[in-house]
């Protein structure tokens, strides 16, 4: 080959090498910034809550829901909820999903105010395929079954589609079924998952009649990327002008031609570039980040640091006020009422409605809510020892399990809490924490059942009562959506675990026979 022709070849060599790299810096740029936050076109539920959870912020504000530009619900804890921002009344809606492990996924076809209706997909048994109905807090008021489609941990494509009152469902292209949907106007709809590490979905498709909108979503990241390009063009640009600059004097004395190095070049900027394409791919966009930027989210969990101060201020230490019965409820995030959407639905404020709904004249039950999220029974001892003990209650329930990871030490301070409440006549009552079941390994569930076992055992050789919540709520699993992760209750959920402490009363609020608690 004539040197013309080389030099031509190798520059097109160059060319080819610049634009592969190029891409590979724009395409490494959009995913970086590919994120629910800047997609913009969904709202979490999570996030609005009034009592706020770990992970919630982190699934709008970090890349790991959109890793490989799909949809992953269940990053970040999982069972979480989005819904367009866009008030729609849909004709048809389609989407492809993958559930890789036992879970489910719920296509929410509207959610206003005072309802919702979604279609179910499902490869978890407990949780079947179905046409769920019920209200805001997650209730459901009906269940509808559908047909179990045949579904592996592949790829497979929902539908529904108008007919008539509802909606015909389809996986696959086979018909599982109708779900009645009554649309009169146009609403929100949405997506919710389960537990599961994983419930995926690409390629959203929502056709609306009123107003006329085609809502198509890949989860790709094309956002400024004009911008991106031309950044990146212009960077391999540069650096191929600096290597011919800092080469020229050589390039001259050698009569050598300018290709080989710009093939180098672009070569050395190709592979970087497709090296971190790989990293990025393979570990980091999978990783959930210590450090999030919280995108201008208010961060609606509190800490002892502000918890502490206002149970001072709300609550003198000193004892209750005659004809004033004080209970005090201690506890880590459960307990404070993580996942309740209005201050109103937190379990403890719910019980204490329930309990002075049914007071005696003159008699005015007091529930102070002692919740510290992120915190484990040896704080709690701590701050229960030397100071909340001063508020003399009638007696202290003492809701823990989850934050401990030790089943001795959970055991030492809790019998602690109970040997100082002995020695000064406050009955202890031990309700272990409940925690959601699903998509939980044999080990885990282990641990929560021997940290159970053991307050069963403090409490029978100590005489406390105990009140069983777990159990219960697991046999409510699917009544409705009970969970926003595997600890923190939704609204929902909060309300039937006050209803279980209510019901219960009779095991823990009335003193017990002489000699009992000691």
């Amino acid at each position: 080959m004539r040197a013309p022709a080389r030099s031509r070849a190798g520059a097109l060599v160059a060319l080819g090498l610049g634009l592969a790299a190029a891409w590979s810096f724009q395409t490494l740029g959009l995913r970086l910034g590919n994120t629910l936050h800047a997609n913009g076109r969904f709202e979490s539920t999570k996030v609005g809550l009034d009592h706020g959870i770990l992970g919630a912020v982190s699934f709008v504000a970090t890349r790991t829901a959109l890793y490989r530009d799909r949809l992953d619900l269940g990053a970040w804890h999982g069972n979480h909820e989005l819904l367009l921002r866009e008030p729609v009344t849909p004709e048809r809606l389609a989407l492809r999903f993958r559930l890789r492990d036992p879970g489910w996924l719920a296509l929410l076809v509207q959610r206003t105010e005072t309802r919702f209706e979604a279609v179910r997909v499902s490869r978890d048994a407990a949780f079947p395929p179905a046409c769920l109905a019920g209200s805001p807090d997650g209730a459901f008021a009906s269940k509808a079954p559908l047909a179990q489609p045949a579904l592996d941990g592949g790829w497979h494509a929902l539908a529904l589609e108008r007919a008539g009152p509802g909606f015909r469902v389809t996986v696959d292209g086979t018909e599982v079924g109708a779900c009645a949907t009554a649309l009169d106007r146009p609403v929100r709809v949405g997506l919710r998952g389960s537990a599961a590490d994983h419930v995926e979905l690409d390629d959203l498709r929502i056709e609306s009649a009123t107003p006329p909108v085609l809502v198509e979503e890949d989860f790709a990241n094309r956002r400024g990327a004009g911008p991106l390009g031309l950044g990146a063009l212009g960077l391999v640009a540069a650096v191929s002008g600096l290597v011919a600059a800092a080469s020229a004097r050589s390039r001259r004395a050698r009569g050598a031609p300018l290709a080989p190095y710009l093939v180098t070049t672009n070569l050395v900027l190709a592979a970087a570039g497709g090296l971190a394409l790989l990293a990025d791919a393979l570990y980091f966009a999978r990783i959930h980040p210590e450090q999030i930027d919280f995108r201008g989210y208010e961060n609606r969990i509190e800490y002892v640091g502000q918890i502490a101060p206002r149970l001072a201020k709300r609550y003198p230490l000193e004892a209750p006020a005659p004809g004033v019965r004080r209970i005090v409820v201690l506890g880590t995030s459960q307990t404070w009422g993580s996942g309740a959407a209005r201050p109103e639905d937190v379990w403890v404020t719910q019980l204490e409605a329930r309990l002075n709904a049914g007071a005696r004249p003159g008699e005015r039950f007091e529930l102070v809510n002692a919740g510290l999220p992120g915190e484990t029974s040896r704080e709690l001892v701590e701050l229960w020892s030397e100071k909340w003990i001063a508020w003399q209650p009638e007696l202290a329930l003492v809701n823990l399990g989850n934050n401990d990871r030790e089943v001795e030490g959970l055991v030492r301070n809790v019998e602690r809490i109970a040997a100082l409440n002995a020695e000064r006549g406050i009955r202890t009552v031990l309700v272990p924490e409940a925690n959601s079941t699903e998509s939980r390994g044999e080990r885990s569930l282990r641990g929560l059942e021997a940290k159970h076992a053991a307050l069963r055992e403090l409490a029978a050789r100590r005489g406390l009562a105990l009140v069983e919540v777990h159990g219960p709520l697991v046999q409510a699993r699917d009544d409705g959506f009970l969970w926003w992760d595997r600890v923190h209750l939704t609204s929902y959920g909060q309300a039937r675990l006050a209803a279980l402490l209510f019901e219960r009363r009779g095991q823990w609020l009335d003193p017990p026979a002489a000699g009992a608690g000691s």
